[in-house]
């Protein structure tokens, strides 16, 4: 999927690529926030040009995820002042 979105930047603007990546992502995984996984607000190519860092899973984490065998666990880190 990656190597397909990166082909598509070429000529697709950063928004539209990243929209199709979600939805060829949910067609192939399905919705995994009912395992804990929550996707970013920004999109993987998006978040990438401005961070420098892509979230990834593996492809084997995420069956074992489904399968149970691997508990996600959400941590949320707040800056305090």
């Amino acid at each position: 999927m990656v190597y397909v979105g990166m082909s598509m930047l070429k000529y697709i603007s950063i928004d539209k690529v990243d929209k199709l990546m979600l939805a060829m992502s949910k067609l192939k995984y399905g919705d995994m926030s009912k395992y804990g996984v929550v996707r970013p607000k920004e999109g993987p190519f998006a978040m990438k040009m401005s961070g420098g860092r892509t979230p990834t899973i593996d492809v084997g984490c995420i069956k074992r995820i489904k399968k149970g065998k691997v508990k996600v666990y959400y941590i949320v880190l707040l800056d305090c002042y």
